[in-house]
Order: structure tokens, then C-alpha cells, then sequence
């Protein structure tokens, strides 16, 4: 799906493309071109791959008509293009004054000192996961975001430490329960954004549909955040990252507006839901319920930590065991990907299965 979802990006970067060399002769299509063409192919990808340009392209497809709108997104595109350029090079590429130019994953600057370039990497989950602290898109502010609505504040260097000792631990703990969890995360986030907001005086995290790729965390530097915390944030927003790829490169699961005005309500968290996000609610549990799963058949496990872990796994049951279908809570008025309702009724059927292998007393303890 990875593939697929650089092929599917290069077309949609191509229409792009097209488009404006047909509809705004006046801008220069064949210089970026150029640039796009000088970069080796593993960088390309890499561009392609980014959830920043992942947002333009489907922010241009959406403008359908607005003239104005998809110039000023080409334009956002040129300026990608130019930055991986730039940072590829190690020195500014046209029409750079900066004195620090990001890539468009976020991962990797170049800063000028004392008239002199120099490149910077940030720090990486298994060599693969970016951990952004500090780049345009770890800091810009989203006022419609659950984490990055307000400014962002400076973590301290003890602070920036411990966070990434947190990340560390967690994936390290992930990779050891189950090597396949931690490619999945691998595979399909590529950037975590870190952020620092005392005022919200919250713990979070977040993936939003038009960032594939991208993952959100808030507040980390808490103490109150513990390893298996960030285990599960890491885990539930790398999940929503798979299933909007799967939406982008394969079909959609709603084929019909998500209806404003219908808000099913969470059967895990209580909260009520727009329709797309109750549908990928429902595979996210399931994940963290079969990861749940694997962590209490391992060996060695004192009392109390299978006590936790066992607790986990049955708030993430939870629910699936109610007396209704899950699927009933999202079937009116809306059409769905004919695979979609049929799969939701087998993860639930499966988890009621899997408990059974369970004694009651450690099911419901």
C-alpha cells in the first residue's frame, strides 16, 4: 500500500502539474520540473511521502474551478519542491534568502552559520520515524487542531531528553511484543510532531486525514506520561494513518457526505463522533485490543503488570461485547464501501471469540 501510495501521489503531483502549464502559462511549470528532476529518486520519494505535500495535492483536487486557489497552491508545491532541493544540495536552491530551510517531511534542515551550511537530522524511531520538534510543521498553529491550536512553547533540553527517551522506550517496548506493530508504524507514520502547550494543560494525540503520514502528541514532557501511554498513542494514530491510506490508494469508506447532523456515540469513549471517525474508531480498538492480547501472553509477567495489562485489553473490548451490532450504530442514511460493514461485524465477532479463550475472572477483572 506504501507503493501504491507514492504512485498515486506522483499522479496526483503530475495533474498538478499539467493543470497549471494549461491554466497559468505565466507560471514557470518547466524550471520546477527541473528541480523536481535533479533530486535522486529515493529523495523524490521522500517528497512524495510527506504529509505536507500529501495536503496540497488534496487541497488542489478539492479547488475544482477556483483558479485563484490552485495557483496559490501550486505555488505552496514549488516552494516543496525547491526546499528538498535545497536541503538535498546542502545550499539554498532558487530563490531561497532563508537562513534555515526544512524539508517537506520535516526531518531534515540546513541552517547557514557564519556564511557557511550545514545540515541537521531529527531524531529517529528506528532510524525510519522523524521526531519533529522543531520544523514549520510541528509548529505552525492549526486553530481547528486538538493539539496545535495555540502557540507553540520551546521544550527545554531535559525536556526535549525525556521525550525522546519516552518515544524510545515505547517503541522499543512495541517492537519486542510484536515486531509486526512496530513495522506498521514504520510503514505508515512518518513524522511525529511534537508539541509543547502548557496552557491546554492536556495530554493528546491526533492524526488528521489530510496529513497522512503525520501523527500529533501533545504535552509529552508530563510527567504523568508514561511509556505505555505513548505506547498506545503511537499504535492508535499509526492505525488511522494505515486506514487513510488504504482510503486514499483503495476506496473510501463513506461514498456519501458524513452527515453533520449524525453523531454516533463512541462505544469506548462515549464521545459523539462524525460518522468517518466512528468507522476508523472501530479498527484503531481492535488493533490496540489485539496488541493488548500480545502483551498478556508473554512470559514472566509479574501480578501486577498483567493486572494493567489485562485492564487495557478490556477497555479496548469494551465495545465490542454490547448487546447490539457495532455496525448498527453507522448504517442509516449513509453509503458505505461495500466491504466495510461486513468487515466491522467480523473484527467484532472476532474479539468475542478471543475472549472466550479467557477465564472470566481475568476477562472482567
Amino acid at each position: 500500500m506504501v507503493q501504491l501510495y507514492v504512485e498515486k501521489a506522483k499522479f496526483d503531483f503530475e495533474q498538478l502539474i499539467w493543470w497549471t502549464a494549461a491554466y497559468l502559462p505565466d507560471r514557470d511549470v518547466t524550471a520546477m520540473i527541473a528541480a523536481y528532476e535533479e533530486l535522486p529518486e529515493p529523495v523524490r520519494i521522500h517528497l512524495l511521502l510527506s504529509p505536507a505535500m500529501y495536503e496540497l495535492l488534496a487541497t488542489f483536487a478539492m479547488a475544482q474551478g477556483r483558479i485563484e486557489a490552485r495557483d496559490e497552491i501550486f505555488r505552496k508545491v514549488e516552494a516543496l519542491v525547491y526546499d528538498e532541493l535545497s536541503v538535498h544540495r546542502v545550499e539554498p536552491a532558487a530563490r531561497h534568502e532563508d537562513d534555515e530551510i526544512w524539508s517537506a517531511m520535516g526531518d531534515v534542515c540546513i541552517r547557514k552559520r557564519d556564511g557557511q551550511w550545514s545540515r541537521h537530522e531529527a531524531v529517529r524511531l528506528k532510524s525510519i520515524v522523524a521526531l519533529d520538534f522543531d520544523s514549520p510543521y510541528a509548529r505552525i498553529v492549526r486553530p481547528q487542531s486538538s493539539t496545535m491550536r495555540l502557540p507553540p512553547e520551546d521544550f527545554t533540553p531535559d525536556e526535549r531528553a525525556d521525550v525522546i527517551a519516552k518515544c524510545d522506550a515505547a517503541m522499543a517496548y512495541i517492537q519486542e511484543v510484536s515486531p509486526v506493530f512496530a513495522q506498521l508504524i514504520c510503514n505508515y507514520t512518518r513524522a511525529v510532531r511534537l508539541r509543547k502547550a502548557e496552557k491546554m494543560n492536556a495530554v493528546s494525540s491526533e492524526h488528521v486525514t489530510t496529513t497522512i503520514g503525520e501523527i500529533r502528541l501533545l504535552n509529552l514532557q508530563k510527567k504523568e506520561v508514561d511509556v505505555p501511554k505513548v505506547v498506545e498513542q503511537l499504535l492508535h494514530e499509526s492505525v488511522h494513518n494505515v486506514l487513510s491510506t488504504f482510503e486514499y490508494t483503495q476506496e473510501a469508506f463513506l461514498k456519501t457526505d458524513d452527515d453533520k447532523q449524525r453523531r454516533p456515540t463512541s462505544l469506548w469513549s462515549g464521545n459523539a463522533l462524525p460518522v468517518a471517525s466512528f468507522t476508523h474508531a472501530i479498527f484503531v480498538w481492535f488493533t490496540l485490543y489485539n496488541f493488548a492480547v500480545l502483551e498478556s501472553a508473554r512470559t514472566g509477567l509479574s501480578d501486577e503488570a498483567r493486572r494493567s495489562i489485562n485492564e487495557r485489553r478490556n477497555r479496548y473490548a469494551a465495545g465490542f461485547v454490547g448487546p447490539a451490532r457495532v455496525s448498527d450504530h453507522i448504517a442509516a442514511g449513509i453509503t458505505f464501501s461495500r466491504a466495510l460493514v461486513p468487515a466491522i461485524d467480523i473484527v467484532q465477532d472476532t474479539v468475542i471469540q478471543s475472549l472466550r479463550q479467557f477465564e472470566p475472572r481475568a476477562v472482567f477483572a
